[in-house]
């Protein structure tokens, strides 16, 4: 967990956190029918009203839990169990509990307790609070100020087509955007439907009836099949049109400085290894730029990473990770070499960061397709909006019959 701490400076009080800590919100369960934060809202109630009832901060305490590399990361931490009776653990290759994965679900720390979900997310919610009070406490003798300019950039690039070098060398590209077979299978935290199975590299297993059903939306070509081998393609939504694209190919990049402490906001989900990797080519990049001897020669490079933001872009897995195919690979739009093209674009704009750069922006790149005012709208027009007509009903008095008391 990264931790970044605001203090007022007219009185010197703690006013806020933001935290950076990668777990998904997905301790409620599927069935749940209300509005929540999940376990990281959980975790902002407890750090606040601990704040607020402490001498520490000030009443209008904010205590932000931000989401980070979170793509393979889950709350469930107890593993994943088929609910059919048995007890066993799920399948590890494909996540499935005999022949389906609809049974295969990942257990929360309480999910013994009645309310398992609720139960679960005040837990992981508790422990991030813990961790987070840890850290901050920790910030009287441990303490990095964070000093220097503030820069930032915004820009868009297509990923439909885009070359970028690999960490070998080679020169590789990426694709128009695509989900594999394995996407439909869901994680453990939310399995999918039907016959699909994570790891799968090759044609669907089961029913070749999805086969007939993408070839319908539309068929790959077969540069798109081998652009994204070894993915098996499911859906081609970055080559379907009808209204319009299904997931973006245009997409947001942009990275936030504030001194030493630069701020990539992805617009993924970034797999924990995908986010170590990408933290560590800034890191390597900024130093080779100077960046901190602008603030503090003594400091080196804080990177954190934040999102999903802006764009909706999926998953982003490490090439690895792609290859074998399980939801996160299958879920990385792009092809293989997402993750290479992520961290060319967003090294290649740190000079832009600089506080001697000509210029203070990049180019804006491509404008990303706006359908708001023409996206098609399924919900039905609001017909009755009002009371309805009540007649005033006045008590009308007792009637009595003969020997018969009035009720």
């Amino acid at each position: 967990m990264t931790m970044l701490r605001f203090r007022r400076a007219e009185d010197g009080k703690d006013t806020g956190v933001l935290t950076w800590f990668p777990v998904h919100g997905t301790s409620m369960l599927g069935n749940n029918t209300l509005i929540s934060g999940d376990n990281k809202g959980v975790a902002a109630m407890l750090f606040e009203r601990d704040m607020q009832s402490s001498r520490e901060g000030t009443e209008d305490f904010v205590a932000g839990f931000s989401q980070a590399n979170v793509g393979d990361t889950s709350p469930n931490v107890l593993g994943a169990y088929c609910e059919d009776g048995s007890g066993e653990k799920c399948n590890f290759q494909d996540s499935t509990c005999g022949k389906g994965n609809k049974m295969c679900h990942g257990r929360g720390p309480l999910f013994r307790k009645k309310d398992q979900g609720a139960s679960s997310c005040l837990e992981i919610g508790r422990r991030q609070y813990v961790g987070a009070k840890a850290l901050y406490l920790s910030m009287t003798t441990n303490n990095v100020p964070i000093n220097g300019p503030i820069r930032s950039f915004h820009t868009y690039r297509d990923f439909s087509n885009m070359t970028v070098q690999h960490p070998n060398g080679s020169l590789v590209s990426t694709c128009p955007a695509a989900l594999g077979y394995s996407f439909a299978a869901g994680t453990t935290d939310g399995p999918g439907a039907f016959d699909f199975k994570q790891n799968n590299t090759g044609s669907p297993n089961a029913n070749p009836v999805w086969s007939v059903v993408r070839n319908f939306l539309r068929e790959p070509s077969e540069s798109q099949k081998a652009c994204h081998a070894p993915k098996p393609i499911l859906l081609d939504v970055g080559e379907i049109e009808r209204p319009y694209l299904w997931t973006p190919n245009i997409v947001d990049i942009q990275v936030l400085r504030i001194g030493q402490l630069l701020i990539v906001v992805s617009p993924g989900e970034a797999t924990t290894m995908a986010g170590r990797r990408w933290r560590e080519r800034i890191s390597h990049t900024a130093s080779a730029l100077a960046l901190t001897s602008e603030a503090d020669d003594e400091n080196p490079p804080i990177v954190v990473l934040g999102g999903p933001a802006n764009s909706y872009t999926h998953y982003i897995a490490t090439e690895e990770e792609y290859n074998i195919q399980r939801y996160e690979g299958a879920s990385t739009l792009y092809g293989p070499h997402t993750l290479n093209a992520y961290i060319s674009i967003t090294t290649s704009l740190l000079p832009y960061l600089q506080t001697n750069s000509r210029e203070e922006h990049p180019p804006p790149g491509p404008d990303p397709p706006i359908h708001t005012n023409v996206s098609y709208n399924f919900n039905s027009k609001v017909r009755f909006d009002r009371p309805p007509y009540l007649q005033e009903i006045r008590p009308s008095a007792p009637r009595h019959q003969s020997g018969v008391p009035a009720r």
